[in-house]
Protein backbone atom coordinates (compact mmCIF):
# COMPACT_ATOMS: atom_id res chain seq x y z
CA UNK A 1 0.00 0.00 0.00
CA UNK A 2 1.43 3.40 -0.78
CA UNK A 3 2.03 6.12 1.35
CA UNK A 4 -0.10 8.46 -0.72
CA UNK A 5 -3.17 6.52 -0.10
CA UNK A 6 -2.28 6.33 3.57
CA UNK A 7 -1.91 9.75 3.88
CA UNK A 8 -5.58 10.02 1.59
CA UNK A 9 -7.20 7.58 3.72
CA UNK A 10 -5.71 9.55 7.05
CA UNK A 11 -7.13 12.70 5.67
CA UNK A 12 -10.63 11.57 5.09
CA UNK A 13 -11.27 8.93 7.80
CA UNK A 14 -9.56 11.62 10.40
CA UNK A 15 -11.33 14.76 8.85
CA UNK A 16 -11.88 17.83 11.41
CA UNK A 17 -15.33 18.18 10.69
CA UNK A 18 -16.56 14.72 9.15
CA UNK A 19 -14.15 12.01 10.55
CA UNK A 20 -13.51 10.19 13.85
CA UNK A 21 -13.05 12.00 16.55
CA UNK A 22 -9.76 12.23 18.53
CA UNK A 23 -10.76 9.56 21.00
CA UNK A 24 -12.75 7.39 18.33
CA UNK A 25 -8.91 7.13 16.72
CA UNK A 26 -7.78 5.64 19.86
CA UNK A 27 -10.91 3.55 20.63
CA UNK A 28 -10.74 2.07 17.16
CA UNK A 29 -6.70 1.80 17.33
CA UNK A 30 -6.45 0.43 20.31
CA UNK A 31 -8.89 -2.40 19.19
CA UNK A 32 -6.65 -3.23 16.07
CA UNK A 33 -3.56 -3.25 18.31
CA UNK A 34 -5.41 -5.94 20.33
CA UNK A 35 -6.78 -8.08 17.65
CA UNK A 36 -3.54 -7.85 15.33
CA UNK A 37 -1.35 -8.00 18.58
CA UNK A 38 0.80 -4.90 17.35
CA UNK A 39 2.15 -1.68 19.64
CA UNK A 40 0.95 1.96 18.27
CA UNK A 41 2.76 4.93 18.73
CA UNK A 42 -0.94 6.86 20.48
CA UNK A 43 -3.31 5.07 22.57
CA UNK A 44 -4.61 8.05 24.29
CA UNK A 45 -5.70 11.50 23.37
CA UNK A 46 -2.80 13.32 23.79
CA UNK A 47 -1.32 13.22 20.35
CA UNK A 48 1.72 14.77 20.70
CA UNK A 49 5.08 14.07 18.96
CA UNK A 50 8.84 15.68 20.14
CA UNK A 51 6.97 17.27 22.95
CA UNK A 52 4.57 19.30 20.40
CA UNK A 53 0.54 18.84 19.21
CA UNK A 54 -0.43 17.42 16.08
CA UNK A 55 -3.00 17.03 13.83
CA UNK A 56 -5.01 13.65 14.59
CA UNK A 57 -4.79 12.97 10.91
CA UNK A 58 -1.29 12.69 11.85
CA UNK A 59 -1.75 10.79 14.60
CA UNK A 60 -3.97 8.50 12.81
CA UNK A 61 -1.24 7.96 10.11
CA UNK A 62 1.03 6.83 12.20
CA UNK A 63 -1.20 4.72 14.68
CA UNK A 64 -1.77 2.81 10.89
CA UNK A 65 1.60 2.86 9.62
CA UNK A 66 2.35 0.67 12.72
CA UNK A 67 0.18 -2.24 10.57
CA UNK A 68 0.76 -4.77 7.98
CA UNK A 69 -0.16 -3.73 4.26
CA UNK A 70 -2.93 -6.44 4.75
CA UNK A 71 -3.93 -5.32 8.52
CA UNK A 72 -4.25 -1.74 7.49
CA UNK A 73 -6.40 -2.85 4.17
CA UNK A 74 -9.07 -4.48 6.95
CA UNK A 75 -8.61 -0.88 9.10
CA UNK A 76 -9.34 1.63 6.30
CA UNK A 77 -11.89 -0.84 4.89
CA UNK A 78 -13.44 -1.51 8.47
CA UNK A 79 -13.60 2.61 9.59
CA UNK A 80 -15.36 3.15 6.05
CA UNK A 81 -18.10 1.26 7.09
CA UNK A 82 -18.98 3.30 10.59
CA UNK A 83 -22.31 4.62 10.69
CA UNK A 84 -21.05 7.92 10.78
CA UNK A 85 -19.97 8.25 7.18
CA UNK A 86 -23.32 6.88 5.85
CA UNK A 87 -23.81 8.87 2.64
CA UNK A 88 -21.09 10.21 2.52
CA UNK A 89 -19.72 10.20 -1.22
CA UNK A 90 -16.15 11.02 -0.49
CA UNK A 91 -15.75 8.12 1.93
CA UNK A 92 -17.70 5.69 -0.50
CA UNK A 93 -15.10 7.22 -3.25
CA UNK A 94 -12.14 5.98 -0.86
CA UNK A 95 -13.31 2.47 0.00
CA UNK A 96 -13.60 1.77 -3.78
CA UNK A 97 -10.34 2.95 -4.65
CA UNK A 98 -9.02 0.67 -1.91
CA UNK A 99 -10.51 -2.20 -3.07
CA UNK A 100 -9.69 -1.06 -7.05
CA UNK A 101 -6.00 -0.82 -6.47
CA UNK A 102 -5.51 -3.08 -3.68
CA UNK A 103 -7.65 -6.22 -3.83
CA UNK A 104 -4.15 -8.16 -3.69
CA UNK A 105 -4.30 -7.35 -0.04
CA UNK A 106 -7.85 -7.92 1.20
CA UNK A 107 -6.28 -11.34 2.86
CA UNK A 108 -8.13 -11.27 6.39
CA UNK A 109 -11.75 -12.73 6.57
CA UNK A 110 -14.26 -10.49 8.25
CA UNK A 111 -17.66 -12.16 10.10
CA UNK A 112 -19.57 -10.62 7.81
CA UNK A 113 -18.65 -11.79 4.17
CA UNK A 114 -20.33 -14.53 4.23
CA UNK A 115 -20.46 -15.53 0.37
CA UNK A 116 -19.55 -18.94 -0.73
CA UNK A 117 -15.98 -17.60 -2.53
CA UNK A 118 -15.21 -20.77 -4.56
CA UNK A 119 -18.62 -20.36 -6.16
CA UNK A 120 -17.98 -16.83 -7.04
CA UNK A 121 -14.45 -17.71 -8.63
CA UNK A 122 -15.59 -20.90 -10.62
CA UNK A 123 -18.38 -18.63 -12.24
CA UNK A 124 -16.29 -16.04 -12.84
CA UNK A 125 -13.57 -18.58 -14.65
CA UNK A 126 -16.29 -19.35 -16.87
CA UNK A 127 -17.28 -15.98 -17.77
CA UNK A 128 -14.44 -15.48 -18.92
CA UNK A 129 -15.61 -16.53 -22.48
CA UNK A 130 -18.13 -13.64 -21.79
CA UNK A 131 -16.24 -10.46 -21.17
CA UNK A 132 -19.09 -8.18 -21.03
CA UNK A 133 -21.27 -10.05 -19.17
CA UNK A 134 -17.87 -10.96 -16.54
CA UNK A 135 -17.81 -7.24 -16.24
CA UNK A 136 -21.12 -6.65 -15.00
CA UNK A 137 -20.59 -9.63 -12.39
CA UNK A 138 -17.87 -8.07 -10.90
CA UNK A 139 -19.31 -4.87 -10.57
CA UNK A 140 -22.49 -6.45 -8.76
CA UNK A 141 -20.30 -8.73 -6.43
CA UNK A 142 -17.84 -5.43 -5.23
CA UNK A 143 -21.02 -3.49 -5.17
CA UNK A 144 -22.49 -6.17 -2.63
CA UNK A 145 -19.13 -6.02 -0.45
CA UNK A 146 -19.42 -2.00 -0.20
CA UNK A 147 -22.90 -2.91 0.81
CA UNK A 148 -23.72 -0.43 -1.96
CA UNK A 149 -27.31 -0.74 -3.62
CA UNK A 150 -28.26 -3.96 -2.75
CA UNK A 151 -31.40 -3.50 -5.35
CA UNK A 152 -28.68 -2.68 -8.08
CA UNK A 153 -26.88 -5.93 -6.81
CA UNK A 154 -29.95 -8.32 -8.01
CA UNK A 155 -31.07 -6.45 -10.86
CA UNK A 156 -27.18 -6.91 -12.19
CA UNK A 157 -27.33 -10.33 -10.95
CA UNK A 158 -30.73 -11.12 -12.76
CA UNK A 159 -29.37 -9.02 -16.24
CA UNK A 160 -26.18 -11.36 -15.77
CA UNK A 161 -28.30 -14.34 -16.05
CA UNK A 162 -30.81 -13.54 -18.90
CA UNK A 163 -27.74 -11.96 -21.24
CA UNK A 164 -25.70 -15.30 -20.56
CA UNK A 165 -29.04 -17.25 -21.44
CA UNK A 166 -29.95 -14.72 -24.66
CA UNK A 167 -26.08 -15.63 -25.73
CA UNK A 168 -26.36 -19.20 -25.60
CA UNK A 169 -29.77 -19.79 -27.02
CA UNK A 170 -29.12 -17.04 -29.43
CA UNK A 171 -32.71 -15.34 -29.01
CA UNK A 172 -33.36 -12.23 -27.23
CA UNK A 173 -36.54 -13.57 -24.58
CA UNK A 174 -36.39 -12.65 -21.05
CA UNK A 175 -35.18 -14.76 -18.33
CA UNK A 176 -39.04 -15.72 -17.80
CA UNK A 177 -39.91 -16.57 -21.44
CA UNK A 178 -36.75 -18.72 -21.45
CA UNK A 179 -37.86 -21.79 -19.15
CA UNK A 180 -38.65 -24.12 -22.10
CA UNK A 181 -35.62 -23.04 -24.00
CA UNK A 182 -33.80 -24.25 -20.30
CA UNK A 183 -35.77 -27.36 -20.00
CA UNK A 184 -34.57 -28.22 -24.01
CA UNK A 185 -30.99 -27.65 -23.92
CA UNK A 186 -30.58 -29.11 -20.12
CA UNK A 187 -32.63 -32.40 -22.27
CA UNK A 188 -30.04 -32.22 -25.00
CA UNK A 189 -27.28 -32.29 -22.67
CA UNK A 190 -28.43 -35.36 -21.04
CA UNK A 191 -30.09 -34.21 -18.16
CA UNK A 192 -32.66 -36.52 -16.67
CA UNK A 193 -36.44 -35.73 -16.37
CA UNK A 194 -36.46 -35.07 -12.75
CA UNK A 195 -33.33 -32.48 -13.06
CA UNK A 196 -34.88 -30.95 -15.98
CA UNK A 197 -38.13 -30.23 -14.22
CA UNK A 198 -35.79 -29.49 -11.07
CA UNK A 199 -33.94 -26.85 -13.19
CA UNK A 200 -36.35 -25.20 -14.76
CA UNK A 201 -38.82 -24.99 -12.17
CA UNK A 202 -35.81 -23.18 -9.51
CA UNK A 203 -35.48 -20.25 -12.76
CA UNK A 204 -39.00 -20.20 -12.89
CA UNK A 205 -39.24 -19.40 -8.91
CA UNK A 206 -36.40 -17.36 -9.02
CA UNK A 207 -37.81 -15.26 -11.87
CA UNK A 208 -41.55 -14.56 -10.22
CA UNK A 209 -39.12 -13.38 -6.89
CA UNK A 210 -36.87 -11.06 -9.18
CA UNK A 211 -40.53 -9.37 -10.99
CA UNK A 212 -42.64 -9.05 -7.47
CA UNK A 213 -40.05 -8.12 -5.26
CA UNK A 214 -36.84 -6.43 -7.24
CA UNK A 215 -37.97 -4.98 -10.28
CA UNK A 216 -41.23 -3.52 -9.16
CA UNK A 217 -40.45 -2.68 -5.68
CA UNK A 218 -37.94 -0.55 -4.26
CA UNK A 219 -37.64 -2.19 -0.93
CA UNK A 220 -35.02 -5.35 0.04
CA UNK A 221 -34.71 -7.68 2.36
CA UNK A 222 -30.97 -7.45 2.60
CA UNK A 223 -31.00 -11.19 4.16
CA UNK A 224 -31.97 -12.82 0.82
CA UNK A 225 -29.01 -10.67 -1.05
CA UNK A 226 -26.09 -13.08 -0.43
CA UNK A 227 -28.57 -16.21 -1.27
CA UNK A 228 -29.51 -14.31 -4.90
CA UNK A 229 -26.21 -13.85 -5.66
CA UNK A 230 -25.24 -17.37 -5.16
CA UNK A 231 -28.56 -18.87 -6.80
CA UNK A 232 -27.58 -16.35 -9.79
CA UNK A 233 -23.72 -17.82 -10.14
CA UNK A 234 -24.80 -21.58 -9.17
CA UNK A 235 -27.00 -21.01 -12.26
CA UNK A 236 -24.66 -19.59 -14.44
CA UNK A 237 -21.88 -21.90 -13.54
CA UNK A 238 -23.61 -25.17 -14.28
CA UNK A 239 -25.55 -23.92 -17.34
CA UNK A 240 -21.97 -23.00 -18.99
CA UNK A 241 -20.47 -26.23 -17.53
CA UNK A 242 -23.81 -28.04 -19.74
CA UNK A 243 -22.66 -25.84 -22.68
CA UNK A 244 -18.98 -26.65 -22.87
CA UNK A 245 -20.23 -30.78 -22.26
CA UNK A 246 -20.08 -33.11 -24.99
Amino acid sequence: MTNAFISYSSQILADSNKGFTGSEIVKRFVEYSVKFNKPIPFHNNVFTKDGKLIPKREAFRMNLESFSDEEKYFIIDDLCTDQIFTGSNEVLGLRIKLQNDFSNLDMINTENDELDLEILDKTKHLLDDFPEIKTLYDKAINNYKLKYFERSVLDDMRLCLELLLKKIFNNNKSLENQISEIGNFVTKKGGSIEFTNMFQKLIDYYSKYQNSYIKHNDKVNKQEVEFIIEMSSLFMKNIMKLRNSI
